[in-house]
């Protein structure tokens, strides 16, 4: 229903390129866990096992758990925890660096502007700086470079 009544594009709808992935899938790199993170993994199997004898205040529950088991398999310093040596995010950090640095001299075109705003007195055309569903507009805003 919401896709009825709103101006919802899919990328199938909009048919936009884009690249290939590397050997025609995405890549999962998995990282050993540290002796924090098996620390307190142990912390939230009691946990989890407490609130379902519900022997925890009704604060604690099963989402947080979960919430705290997601966030934790990502880097535990949101949980006010330190992470240790092998952080995954200092491995994804070090990786996309490694990424950047081989790939730096490569070339890109430079994107222009597909959707461009047009006056119907003067024919100027811009690029709207977001997509606004409004009546006619008859010369650029203010400050907004035109191509005529």
């Amino acid at each position: 229903m919401w896709h009825v009544s709103a101006d919802i594009k899919t990328a199938e709808d909009l048919q936009l390129p884009t690249p290939a992935l590397r050997n025609g899938h995405a890549e999962t790199v998995v990282g050993p866990a540290t002796e924090e993170l098996t620390a307190f993994m142990g912390e939230l199997s009691a946990r989890a096992d407490k609130v379902l004898s519900r022997a925890v205040p009704p604060e604690d529950n099963m989402l947080k758990v979960a919430t705290h088991g997601r966030m934790a398999a990502l880097d535990l310093r949101p949980l006010g925890r330190d992470p240790g040596q092998d952080a995954k995010l200092a491995a994804a950090a070090t990786r996309i660096a490694g990424i950047h640095h081989a790939t730096a001299d490569h070339a890109y075109p430079t994107p222009t502007p597909t959707l461009l705003g047009r006056c119907r007195s003067c024919s100027a055309t811009w690029a709207p700086r977001r997509r606004v569903r409004a009546a006619p507009v008859l010369c650029p805003p203010a400050g907004m470079p035109t191509t005529s």
